[in-house]
Protein backbone atom coordinates (compact mmCIF):
# COMPACT_ATOMS: atom_id res chain seq x y z
CA UNK A 1 0.00 0.00 0.00
CA UNK A 2 0.70 3.95 -0.51
CA UNK A 3 2.52 5.81 2.73
CA UNK A 4 2.21 9.34 3.19
CA UNK A 5 4.22 11.95 5.06
CA UNK A 6 3.64 15.22 5.64
CA UNK A 7 7.45 16.87 5.35
CA UNK A 8 8.31 20.64 7.37
CA UNK A 9 11.47 22.58 6.74
CA UNK A 10 12.19 25.10 9.44
CA UNK A 11 15.05 27.11 7.36
CA UNK A 12 12.43 27.48 4.46
CA UNK A 13 9.76 27.97 6.74
CA UNK A 14 7.93 25.32 4.46
CA UNK A 15 5.68 22.22 4.49
CA UNK A 16 5.33 20.19 1.33
CA UNK A 17 3.58 16.30 1.43
CA UNK A 18 5.26 13.19 -0.15
CA UNK A 19 3.67 9.92 -1.15
CA UNK A 20 5.78 6.24 -2.15
CA UNK A 21 4.36 3.19 -2.47
CA UNK A 22 1.55 4.55 -4.74
CA UNK A 23 -0.41 3.26 -7.72
CA UNK A 24 -0.82 5.02 -11.00
CA UNK A 25 -3.56 7.91 -10.40
CA UNK A 26 -3.18 7.45 -6.50
CA UNK A 27 -3.61 10.91 -5.29
CA UNK A 28 -2.23 13.00 -2.58
CA UNK A 29 -3.63 16.38 -1.51
CA UNK A 30 -1.78 18.79 0.83
CA UNK A 31 -4.33 21.45 3.06
CA UNK A 32 -2.83 24.26 5.26
CA UNK A 33 -4.48 26.35 7.32
CA UNK A 34 -3.92 29.57 9.14
CA UNK A 35 -2.85 33.03 7.67
CA UNK A 36 -1.17 31.24 4.35
CA UNK A 37 -3.94 28.83 3.44
CA UNK A 38 -3.46 27.00 0.63
CA UNK A 39 -4.16 23.49 -1.33
CA UNK A 40 -1.54 21.60 -3.52
CA UNK A 41 -2.31 18.21 -5.33
CA UNK A 42 0.24 15.86 -6.78
CA UNK A 43 -1.04 12.57 -8.36
CA UNK A 44 1.04 9.53 -9.76
CA UNK A 45 0.56 9.65 -13.14
CA UNK A 46 3.18 7.24 -14.43
CA UNK A 47 4.54 3.62 -13.38
CA UNK A 48 8.28 5.35 -12.94
CA UNK A 49 6.65 7.62 -10.77
CA UNK A 50 5.06 5.01 -8.55
CA UNK A 51 8.33 3.36 -7.87
CA UNK A 52 9.81 7.00 -5.97
CA UNK A 53 8.54 9.95 -4.12
CA UNK A 54 5.54 11.92 -5.66
CA UNK A 55 5.01 15.45 -3.83
CA UNK A 56 2.98 18.64 -3.48
CA UNK A 57 4.82 22.07 -4.12
CA UNK A 58 5.73 23.64 -1.16
CA UNK A 59 3.54 25.71 1.23
CA UNK A 60 4.90 28.47 3.54
CA UNK A 61 3.88 28.18 6.86
CA UNK A 62 4.39 30.02 10.39
CA UNK A 63 4.80 28.35 13.90
CA UNK A 64 1.49 25.97 14.52
CA UNK A 65 0.18 26.24 11.05
CA UNK A 66 -2.19 23.32 10.71
CA UNK A 67 -1.39 20.98 7.75
CA UNK A 68 -3.30 18.19 6.70
CA UNK A 69 -2.09 15.28 4.03
CA UNK A 70 -5.12 13.59 2.61
CA UNK A 71 -4.33 10.44 0.00
CA UNK A 72 -7.45 9.31 -2.41
CA UNK A 73 -6.26 5.70 -3.61
CA UNK A 74 -6.88 5.12 -7.67
CA UNK A 75 -8.95 1.91 -6.71
CA UNK A 76 -11.34 3.70 -4.84
CA UNK A 77 -12.12 3.69 -1.10
CA UNK A 78 -12.36 5.88 1.42
CA UNK A 79 -9.76 9.27 1.62
CA UNK A 80 -7.50 8.76 4.81
CA UNK A 81 -6.32 11.73 6.01
CA UNK A 82 -3.35 12.87 8.88
CA UNK A 83 -2.86 15.85 10.23
CA UNK A 84 0.24 17.67 11.76
CA UNK A 85 1.48 21.45 12.78
CA UNK A 86 4.63 23.58 10.79
CA UNK A 87 6.45 22.60 14.10
CA UNK A 88 6.25 18.40 14.38
CA UNK A 89 8.94 17.20 12.57
CA UNK A 90 7.23 14.72 10.54
CA UNK A 91 3.44 13.11 10.79
CA UNK A 92 2.91 10.13 8.31
CA UNK A 93 0.17 7.48 8.22
CA UNK A 94 -0.24 4.37 5.41
CA UNK A 95 -3.15 4.64 2.57
CA UNK A 96 -5.39 2.02 1.60
CA UNK A 97 -4.15 -0.71 -0.01
CA UNK A 98 -4.16 0.91 -3.61
CA UNK A 99 -2.02 -1.91 -5.39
Amino acid sequence: GAWIQIRYSQECGTSWVRMWGAAVKDRVEMRVGGPHASRHGAQVTTRNEADTYVHTLMSVVTSRTPVQACFSPAAGGAEECVKAHSTDETASAAGTGSR
